[in-house]
């Protein structure tokens, strides 16, 4: 087992290779850095190995000094149960993404983020994250992470913080590694944050029912914030396949017409200009035939325009 984290450590390393010396000056510093994180595959403990990659990091910042720490403090999070380790490895993923050279390591930065976020019950800006690493570099297990915590937002709902706080998601970028400076490497920006809140509504009806009111009203609590005043936000009705695709169309409209109508009209939440669109059974989730399934592609999704 020891032989496999230290070789896990000594594949993280080939990702600096692009930068090399030129990123730290020299090539003397270049390798004493990479030797620090080959050490930290394989030190003792959690102290010996944060050492040994906060020491490379200052010699020589790049995506994977950034990215092994991260996963050491979130292994030390998850061994001592600490929120606040999980928020340091929140802050080094977010930096390895930005020293990040090529879209695999772009994935497996916003990969991680979405792991931490699930830790911390944030599941909307997991399924953003999850989005973000798939479109970037397609892994089945990211995949398969991506529909589960969909699946586990239909069942159990959303809360007012975790959508808060993805429709604002953001990594505000300082590094400007060679890669980027050179045009090597040229970053897509991420999408701007959206997320499906699984809003239910009587059979065949464009009326919100208990659940969907609860789930409706989470949203409008969301949108109070002070940070959305003056933004424009869309609601895009989905239904499953089932049915007429131009009724389909027409009920995903008069739906997301629902929602928009509840949070301004009944809500009174004001300051924010929404809009909606329909899509119907065109942008589906999930291509199974079972209930679950056609759960996961009834939604109204949520866009920050």
């Amino acid at each position: 087992m020891k032989k496999i984290i230290i070789l896990a450590f000594l594949a993280s390393v080939l990702f600096c290779l692009p930068a090399g010396a030129e990123e730290c000056g020299s090539k003397e510093v270049y390798e004493k850095a990479m030797g620090l994180i080959e050490q930290a595959g394989s030190a003792a403990d959690f102290a010996q190995k944060k050492n040994l990659l906060q020491e490379s990091i200052g010699l020589c910042e790049c995506f994977s000094n950034h990215y092994q720490l991260g996963r050491v403090l979130f292994e030390q999070a998850h061994a001592e149960m600490s929120d606040d380790l999980v928020r340091q490895a929140v802050k080094e993923f977010e930096a390895a993404f930005c020293w990040s050279c090529n879209d695999k390591e772009e994935a497996l930065a916003l990969n991680e983020l979405g792991k931490a976020a699930l830790t911390q019950e944030e599941n909307h800006k997991a399924v953003y994250y999850f989005k973000m690493s798939y479109e970037r570099f397609p892994d089945e297990i990211v995949k398969e992470r991506l529909m589960e915590t969909q699946a586990l937002i239909a069942r159990t709902g959303s809360k007012v913080s975790d959508v808060r706080q993805t429709l604002g998601a953001e990594i505000a970028c300082q590094a400007k590694p060679a890669c980027k400076q050179k045009g090597a490497f040229t970053p897509r920006p991420l999408a701007k944050p959206s997320l499906d809140m699984h809003i239910h509504f009587e059979f065949n009806s464009w009326a919100l029912d208990a659940t969907g009111r609860q789930e409706a009203r989470v949203l409008a609590d969301a949108l109070r914030d002070s940070s959305f005043s003056g933004k424009r936000v869309l609601l895009v009705g989905h239904t499953d396949v089932r049915g007429d695709d131009s009724y389909n169309l027409t009920l995903s409209r008069k739906r997301a017409d629902a929602v928009r109508s509840f949070i301004l009209y009944e809500q009174n939440v004001s300051g924010v200009d929404i809009l909606t669109d329909g899509r119907g059974e065109g942008e589906l989730i999930s291509s199974g035939q079972s209930e679950q399934d056609h759960a996961l592609n009834r939604r109204v999704e949520v866009k920050i325009n």
